[in-house]
């Protein structure tokens, strides 16, 4: 069994590759670059991408995330740390290869790593509509299938995979034996939780429906969300703003947009809390989680830039730095 000492040196690992994480301030000055070309070479002067290739805004983010999961597999001595994120990603990559498969379109593009089935492995499964060797994932896939073929209905087969990849992967962060894994994993699903009930608020769902579409965890009382969101996107931010979710209310008030923003910073403020850990595994998934985040910051950067918005609008898009 391995033991939390046994992530010493991945530990130590960690703890350096944080110092080469974007701070806000240093996020600002990216965001103060004149134009893509140049904050793709600032990136590139801080390490990110190869230096041997012509990076555009999606190579160097992609070969940046690549980059990451290496990191972790050759310091990691047990892969089921993030089974959180494969989970994620085999669902992600499931319900893109169904889309793809319906509508004629590449595959390729939507695959997703880290993750336990290969894309060829879910194409094949997809295309013969044999989903046995997709164990586990076999039901959901058949079941989305089926209505994806049978009625067209692009959203009801998104659904009933979404709603299976939220309860596997809340499910994951609570096997893995770390209670800030754990802890994660209940806050992370409330936010979900919050995200969904929103949505079903705005499209005049019932309670049931948005039951059925949450995961009930300590952190949140689902059925009172249901019911404060079936009576609409008002009710619900009144609710949520009287809680220990206000944030959430509170850019609710302003856009759905906001609510992601504010949902990813709530998450990096519960990660540095593993900064304070000197072993287990919790530092290894902060450092994933504000990587992964880092990255998503730069993508809005590269895109908000490239769309010409002004600095201020980048800025209050922008998440939390980790550091």
């Amino acid at each position: 069994m391995i033991k939390p000492a046994d992530y010493t040196y991945a530990v130590a690992r960690i703890r350096m590759n944080e110092a080469k994480l974007f701070s806000d301030e240093e996020l600002y000055s990216l965001i103060a670059a004149e134009d893509c070309e140049e904050i793709i070479g600032r990136l590139k002067d801080r390490g990110w991408g190869d230096e041997l290739v012509s990076e555009t805004a999606v190579t160097l983010t992609e070969t940046e995330q690549k980059r990451l999961w290496k990191f972790m597999a050759e310091i990691v001595p047990d892969g089921h740390v993030f089974d959180f994120f494969t989970v994620k990603n085999d669902y992600r990559n499931l319900k893109s290869v169904l889309k793809a498969f319906y509508s004629g379109k590449d595959t390729s593009a939507g695959y997703t790593t880290p993750a336990s089935l290969s894309l060829a492995e879910l194409e094949k499964a997809v295309s013969e509509r044999n989903f046995a060797p997709l164990h586990g994932m076999a039901p959901v896939a058949e079941e989305a299938y089926d209505v994806l073929t049978r009625t067209g209905d692009g959203q009801a087969a998104d659904l009933i995979i979404d709603r299976a990849a939220l309860r596997l992967s809340y499910e994951a962060t609570q096997k893995t034996g770390d209670p800030f894994i754990a802890g994660f994993g209940d806050l992370w699903a409330a936010l979900t939780d919050i995200k969904t009930a929103f949505r079903a608020a705005r499209n005049g769902k019932d309670v049931e429906f948005i039951t059925e579409n949450t995961v009930a965890t300590p952190a949140l009382d689902v059925r009172a969300l249901a019911e404060a969101a079936v009576d609409g996107p008002e009710s619900l931010i009144s609710y949520l703003t009287r809680g220990s979710f206000a944030a959430c209310g509170e850019a609710l008030k302003i856009s759905a947009e906001a609510l992601e923003k504010a949902c990813d910073d709530m998450i990096i403020e519960y990660c540095k809390r593993a900064k304070l850990e000197t072993f287990g595994t919790s530092p290894l998934f902060a450092y994933v989680i504000a990587k992964e985040t880092e990255l998503r910051s730069v993508r809005i950067i590269l895109s908000a830039k490239n769309a010409g918005l002004s600095e201020e609008e980048i800025k209050s898009k922008v998440r939390r730095s980790y550091v």
